[in-house]
C-alpha cells in the first residue's frame, strides 16, 4: 500500500503500517466522499469495496444511476475521500488543551468513474466481499439490476494516513 505522508503536519502521527490500514479499510462502516460543486463541496457518505490492483488501490460504490452526486462525477471526476475510525477520548487532569481522541484514518484524492457493464459484476462483489468478510464467496447478480444501477470506481491517485495512540 503506497501512502504519501509528505504534506501530513504531525509526521509522529504518520500511519504507515500496512496491516493497521488494512483493518481499517476492512472493519470501517463507510467512508465519505467529497466532489467538487461550484461555490461549496459536496460531500456524501457511501459504503464501499476495494482492492489493490498492483500498487493502485480502487474503491467501488453503487448506488442510483442519476442524482447530484453522479452528475458532479461526470462534471468533474477529481474527488477526495476520508475513512475515519474514533477511538477513545482521552481526559488529562487539567483537560483545556490537554485533551484529544485516538483515530486512525487515511485521507485521499482520486479519480471518479462510471463502469461498462462488463466491469459492475466485479466491483458489486468486491463491495459485498467486505461486508460479508469473505474474499472468497462469489454472488450472481442479475443482469437487469447491474444494468439499471449505477456503479463506480474511485481510483486513488493520492492517501495519507495518521493515527494517534495513547497508552493505558
Amino acid at each position: 500500500m503506497q501512502v504519501c505522508n509528505e504534506k501530513v503536519r504531525r509526521q509522529d502521527r504518520i500511519c504507515e503500517d500496512p496491516a493497521l490500514l488494512k483493518v481499517l479499510l476492512d472493519e470501517a462502516p463507510m467512508m465519505h466522499v467529497a466532489m467538487n460543486d461550484e461555490d461549496f463541496p459536496h460531500v456524501v457518505p457511501l459504503s464501499y469495496g476495494y482492492e489493490f490492483v498492483g500498487e493502485k488501490l480502487k474503491f467501488y460504490f453503487h448506488g442510483a444511476a442519476v442524482g447530484r452526486k453522479v452528475a458532479l462525477w461526470k462534471k468533474n471526476p477529481n474527488v477526495a475521500f476520508s475513512i475515519a475510525e474514533p477511538g477513545p477520548v482521552n481526559f488529562a487532569e487539567n483537560p483545556v488543551c490537554h485533551t484529544g481522541q485516538d483515530f486512525l484514518s487515511i485521507l485521499g484524492q482520486g479519480v471518479m468513474r462510471e463502469l461498462p457493464l462488463e466491469e459492475r459484476h466485479h466491483a458489486v462483489e468486491m463491495i459485498m466481499r467486505r461486508y460479508a468478510h469473505d474474499n472468497e464467496k462469489t454472488w450472481e447478480f442479475p443482469q437487469a439490476m447491474l444494468a439499471a444501477m449505477g456503479i463506480y470506481e474511485m481510483e486513488v491517485v493520492t492517501m495519507s494516513a495518521k493515527r494517534r495512540f495513547t497508552p493505558r
